[in-house]
């Protein structure tokens, strides 16, 4: 890659499914989100795919959590992408896109395909499909 190229980095801050027990950084509040965000940005970062959660660490779909997550996140970091996370199993379409119509956000991944996800499990010393 030259100088002249162009690339977007982005940095997937929260993930899905790992938690703080298996992974300290992971944020779960508005405040832990923007102080992440702002450590990716720092790193060369153009844009951030969020998942939300609760600031008890559970994920959601709900808006006002993506509002408040994103609201703290373009306070300390204005020139950010966020990207909305679309990625849930088990939810109807218009629940995985719901805070996406609601907000509006710049750009929102969404999985047009089957969800095939993998879990390694350490019992069957193999990847566990659902």
């Amino acid at each position: 890659m030259s100088p002249a190229d162009h690339c977007v980095i982005t940095c997937a801050v929260s993930g899905a499914v790992a938690d703080k027990a298996q992974c300290p950084g992971i944020p779960y509040t508005p405040e832990e989100y923007a102080a992440e965000v702002r450590r990716a940005r720092d790193a060369g970062a153009a844009m951030v795919h969020i998942h939300a959660r609760e600031p008890s660490g559970r994920p959601t779909v709900s808006p006002d959590h993506y509002r408040a997550i994103t609201q703290a996140i373009l306070a300390d970091v204005p020139d950010i992408i966020v990207n909305f996370s679309t990625g849930w199993v088990g939810l109807p379409m218009a629940e995985r896109v719901g805070h996406i119509t609601a907000l509006r956000p710049e750009i929102g991944a969404l999985n047009m395909g089957s969800m095939n996800y993998a879990k390694y499990s350490s019992g069957r010393k193999a990847f566990v499909f659902s």
